[in-house]
């Protein structure tokens, strides 16, 4: 997890990556604030452009003792700036660490 703090601060104005052969950017990323509910908890935001299309994705990582699990979510239609992983999601997956 310090580890991916390090890479979000680092990767802040972009990357790219390969999914699938596949090229990817990530034009941009950010952290969020993150539920409570385990060891550690981060949130991130992302815009990230495949094929010329750029779209916001959003994670939720966490920790709890070695488990390491994580939740995203992609806007649909028109949702845009205001979507995130819905909280009931990261709630129901947080209290299965527990």
């Amino acid at each position: 997890m310090d580890d991916l703090s390090t890479a979000v601060a680092e990767c802040a104005d972009g990357s790219a990556v390969t999914v699938n052969g596949d090229e990817r950017k990530i034009v941009k990323v950010a952290p969020e604030i993150a539920p409570e509910g385990a060891d550690q908890v981060m949130a991130l935001g992302a815009i990230v452009e495949s094929g010329g299309v750029k779209a916001p994705v959003k994670v939720v990582l966490f920790r709890q003792g070695a488990t390491v699990g994580y939740v995203s979510a992609v806007p649909m239609g028109t949702a845009g700036k205001g979507f995130a992983v819905p909280a009931a999601v990261v709630e129901a997956q947080l209290a299965k660490l527990h």
